[in-house]
């Protein structure tokens, strides 16, 4: 059967067509970034170490740095996603001397890393210098927590964790007592944890710490009640403090009833927090182990920015081979662990096999 020019021109188009059907699959090396209201798969196996089925767990820190990278702390390596879609390995982090902490990009490519009682300071040759704390084995409470300390000489109790920074420089960090306020070689406390962070008697405070906490754009702390969220049992949402930079603190507003959502706000379970433009925060949140919920909180108003119904049983260590983007509002893949967001860019990793990104 011969093909005639018009055929071949139809033959083409189909071609074509096809090839653009399979780049916005996410299909070959094809990648399409969500518009507003959309979620793309942003990496499976990035290269260079990042690949989101080895993490496979809980990631220990997340923080996008001004010019849009990504850094992502597993626990043991702290890698980076460049805006230009390329990963590297920055460095593998000395566990038995500087412990498991959190992770906030800093300008000029530096970062501020938890350690063990202190906080470490990494600039862009690899460098690591003693930022805040002292750096001693084991761990004694403070009685009573000081309201302000000297940074060079105060030991954090269990791992200090950075979580987030000021557009003036103050660093805010939390150990298992207290929120702090990092700034010219002093710490002032900003909230302290109910019954100190811990109860008497307990074995001590963990080397390994994830922290929900987080920091929005007005300069407002949301804290759970304990630093420490590595057990991964989370913190309903009814529970959220804001604390505010003059160290005041609230119960975090939220309507009685959130519209949208059939369960209580004590139902929903906190699994980790990302600060937002302005006062505002963004939560992603589980409800009965089926609902998956992220949500923008704002002075008492809650939007619903994403959601997923676990249908199969499967909440982790699955795939996402939708077709891409997707509408967020009705996800048809589980939502990954931990969130960070900036500039209108959210992202998503930790459990899944896969990192999301959300454009909200």
């Amino acid at each position: 059967m011969s093909r005639t020019p018009a055929f071949r021109q139809v033959a083409a188009l189909a071609a074509g067509l096809a090839l653009v059907a399979l780049t916005a699959c996410g299909g070959g090396d094809g990648w399409k970034p969500p518009a507003k209201g959309q979620a793309s798969v942003l990496f499976r196996d990035a290269g260079n170490g990042l690949d989101a089925k080895r993490i496979g767990g809980p990631l220990n820190a997340f923080s996008i740095a001004a010019d849009g990278t990504l850094a992502v702390y597993d626990g043991a390596y702290v890698y980076t996603f460049s805006p230009d879609r390329k990963a590297a390995t920055l460095w593998k982090i000395d566990l038995a001397k500087y412990g498991g902490g959190g992770l906030v990009a800093l300008p000029d490519h530096t970062f501020a890393v938890g350690a063990w009682g202190c906080v470490y300071l990494r600039d862009a040759k690899g460098r690591m210098t003693l930022l805040a704390g002292v750096v001693k084995p084991g761990g004694t409470r403070h009685r009573p927590v000081p309201q302000t300390a000297d940074a060079a000489t105060y030991h954090f109790y269990g791992v200090a964790t950075p979580f987030g920074r000021r557009p003036d420089g103050t660093l805010l960090v939390s150990d298992e007592e207290a929120v702090w306020a990092l700034k010219d070689g002093t710490l002032t406390r900003l909230y302290l944890y109910p019954d100190n962070g811990g109860h008497e008697g307990d074995d001590g405070p963990t080397e390994y710490v994830i922290t929900s906490n987080a920091l929005d754009g007005a300069g407002n702390a949301y804290v759970g009640p304990n630093n420490n969220d590595g057990d991964g049992h989370g913190r309903d949402l009814d529970r959220i403090r804001i604390v505010r930079p003059d160290a005041t603190s609230a119960p975090l507003a939220l309507p009685a009833k959130i519209p949208g959502i059939p369960y209580a706000n004590s139902d929903l379970t906190v699994v980790s927090m990302a600060g937002g433009d302005g006062e505002s925060v963004y939560v992603n949140t589980t409800a009965e182990r089926k609902d998956e919920y992220l949500l923008r909180i704002s002075r008492g108003s809650v939007t619903v920015l994403a959601h997923h119904r676990v249908t199969d049983g499967k909440r982790f260590h699955t795939d996402c081979t939708a077709h891409q983007p997707m509408q967020a509002r009705e996800i048809p893949c589980a939502l990954p662990e931990t969130i960070a967001y900036r500039n209108g860019k959210l992202v998503m990793g930790g459990y899944q096999h896969y990192f999301l990104e959300l454009a909200v």
